[in-house]
């Protein structure tokens, strides 16, 4: 399952017996991603004194991607660690900017772009600098009484911070409460309007084109249908959302019993 904008969303498992690929990522289980605490162990450390020093913050995104997977750009915000060469890094951030970085990396809008260019097994950094991307004048777009930049901020805070070690990145956000609890029902309202505000900021504004933009994710379409009595959910969502933007309106959620039951009887 891909887990966007969590840090924490793969562990290591290893087997020492395996002599060829002893150690395997495998994706955290639902408890873990509930327990503010939990932590994935690595498979090495490095002592502390020889990571950089400076801005606390980076943009870490996964370089092992194919046209094929479930999706293609896979980011999220990470503290200041040591990193292997597949995981390209965005050093030096601030939160804030962070906070974009992750917003609009794990959009669908972009991924659409990435699938397009990616031929390879890897996300090489020469295809992440050809796309296309939101400048920055452009989060100052008012939905409602607020902006893109606001709306995106909140949202990334509320799916990013579910841990403890978050805690500094939760700060320098200017939030000093709790982790905030890991809720899938919730996560995927915020992912849907975050998806759908990208598609206004890109100038993507005809639904047919979100849908056929969104039927190029295939694996996501299949788990959707399989999970939802075979409504693709995610599409409902976004275009609920994109439309709810289009109205100003950033606060109420989608009703998702009566999506299902309207696409259900459209299926």
């Amino acid at each position: 399952m891909v887990h966007q904008f969590d840090h924490r969303a793969a562990s290591v498992a290893t087997n020492e017996e395996n002599l060829h690929n002893a150690a395997l990522s495998a994706d955290s289980t639902p408890a873990e991603l509930a327990d503010p605490a939990f932590f994935p162990t690595p498979q090495y450390w490095v002592r502390s004194s020889d990571i950089a020093e400076g801005d606390r913050w980076s943009f870490a995104f996964r370089d092992i991607a194919r046209s094929t997977d479930e999706r293609t750009a896979i980011g999220t915000i990470i503290p200041t660690v040591a990193a292997g060469n597949t995981l390209p890094l965005v050093t030096g951030l601030s939160a804030d900017s962070a906070v974009l970085y992750a917003a609009h990396f794990s959009s669908f809008a972009l991924d659409f772009t990435a699938r397009q260019k990616n031929q390879s097994t890897h996300l090489n950094w020469y295809i992440v600098e050809q796309l296309p991307t939101v400048p920055p004048d452009a989060y100052a777009h008012a939905f409602g009484t607020t902006t893109a930049e606001a709306l995106v901020k909140d949202h990334v805070l509320r799916l990013t911070y579910t841990a403890n070690d978050m805690a500094p990145f939760a700060r320098d956000m200017g939030y000093d409460g709790a982790p905030f609890p890991w809720d899938e029902d919730q996560r995927r309202q915020l992912r849907a309007r975050l998806d759908a505000l990208y598609f206004h900021l890109y100038g993507i504004t005809d639904e047919a084109d979100i849908r056929y933009i969104l039927s190029t994710f295939p694996i996501v379409e299949r788990k959707d249908r399989a999970a939802w009595g075979g409504v693709f959910l995610t599409v409902e969502l976004i275009i609920w959302y994109f439309r709810a933007l289009a109205a100003g309106d950033t606060e109420t959620l989608a009703p998702e019993a009566v999506l299902l039951r309207q696409a259900g009887r459209v299926a």
